[in-house]
């Protein structure tokens, strides 16, 4: 799943992506970008299609609170 956005957006989406445990890419178009700093990611398209062809998985720790996903 590639989503454009940026913390909201997966905020958003992420107890979706939990159920269908599909891996997730962000094309960082947010505001703040927190998540997609800390992973390097840039929003150029060059390098976001690199990484769907090229790109390898990273695991990511999640929480829960009152049953939210952050």
């Amino acid at each position: 799943v590639i989503l454009g956005g940026g913390d909201g957006t997966i905020n958003y989406v992420l107890s979706s992506l939990v159920k269908t445990q599909l891996p997730m890419l962000l094309f960082p178009l947010g505001t703040a970008n927190l998540l997609a700093r800390s992973f390097n990611l840039k929003a150029e398209l060059k390098e976001l299609l690199d990484l769907v062809e090229n790109g390898e998985t990273v695991p990511m720790d999640l929480g829960m609170v009152n049953g939210i996903y952050f």
